[in-house]
């Protein structure tokens, strides 16, 4: 498991170090439509020759490189060959790349898109990462698509001539190979592109930008709640950032835009406080987002206290109560 991550870790952070602006390119189209969170990358001003001096004169990097090339030689090389000529791991930084997060019917999950320039210099990347972290997966071939599953199935990287997809489920196991074929498959028409509001967003993109949705499939029963209690839609807001460098006038920009529902829009304020006080809104949301029923759920907390005296998993505590409790385990654990 650690291998895994350990992997994942180093193939991304190889791929994603440069990747610069251009037309829209397809692999944008592996975002899922539920995506709520996006990181589009477009570091088009990076001068690769000063980045490499810059590596070159840092001393620890230098001795991290050193050490990894006396325990794998051969990813050491993967590192210099890449400061050298990006292009040497087969990826295409032409174009943009993306992090994002969503989730499918099973759990939530990260994961990266960027393009390729040679898909077979990407392969012999990770080939390479494997053997010298010395795991024994195999790369399976499905039509088009080049398939690599980490144990367990927490997740994997899937390639075809164009694209490559790093998918990790964030929570155990899932069934990550069905998942990447499907994104990595997927026409516009059920991607991010469909969003109207990504679609501003992704117009005013500049060097690195991120957008986030209050639309959370996972959390549908707790906004629902969340709505019942405030008697608004608490859905279709969304938050821009954009940050972006201009190396000519020397200015570095940030910009960074809330824009909410015209429900909220419309609202009072003075309304809102009136709302919160007359609900018991506050209590209410305090319990159901930190209490046990719904913020951990019972059985977390049934197995995190198990064979504490001071808890009976019979009673049904309320949060005062249930957080007292849990002073006192802490309390000591910290005595021990």
């Amino acid at each position: 498991m650690k291998n895994s991550i350990r992997f994942i870790g180093i193939i991304t952070a190889l791929v994603l170090v440069v990747a610069s602006c251009g037309k829209k390119p397809s692999h944008i189209n592996a975002i899922p439509d539920n995506a709520y969170g996006v990181i589009v990358a477009k570091p088009s001003q990076i001068d690769s020759k000063k980045l490499q001096e810059q590596f070159e004169s840092n001393e620890e990097f230098q001795e991290v490189l050193q050490k990894l090339k006396e325990e794998a030689p051969e990813l050491a090389q993967l590192f210099e060959d890449f400061m050298k000529d990006p292009n040497s791991l087969g990826v295409d930084l032409s174009q943009e790349a993306y992090a994002f997060i969503s989730s499918d019917e099973e759990q939530d999950f990260v994961a990266s898109a960027f393009a390729l320039k040679k898909a077979s210099k990407f392969q012999d990347l990770v080939q390479t990462v494997l053997e010298e972290m010395e795991m024994e997966m195999e790369i399976e071939t499905d039509e088009n698509l080049n398939i690599l599953a980490f144990p367990m199935n927490v997740g994997c990287i899937t390639w075809d001539n164009e694209k490559a997809l790093i998918l990790v489920f964030m929570k155990g196991a899932g069934d990550a190979k069905a998942l990447s074929q499907k994104l990595m498959t997927q026409k516009a028409g059920n991607s991010i592109m469909q969003n109207k509001d990504f679609q501003t967003f992704y117009n005013n993109c500049l060097d690195v930008n991120v957008w986030v949705s209050s639309n959370i499939d996972k959390l549908e029963d707790e906004i629902a709640m969340a709505e019942k209690f405030l008697g608004f839609d608490i859905n279709d807001n969304f938050a821009h950032l954009h940050l972006g460098w201009d190396k000519k006038s020397g200015e570095f920009t940030t910009i960074l835009k809330l824009r909410v529902n015209e429900e909220i829009r419309n609202m009072d304020y003075k309304d809102i406080q009136e709302l919160l006080e007359e609900s018991g809104l506050k209590d209410e949301i305090e319990n159901k987002i930190y209490g046990r029923s719904s913020y951990y759920g019972d059985e977390y907390y049934d197995e995190y206290l198990e064979g504490y005296e001071g808890y009976d998993e019979g009673v049904e505590y309320d949060e005062e109560e249930l957080q007292m409790i849990l002073d006192e385990v802490e309390d000591a654990s910290s005595e021990e």
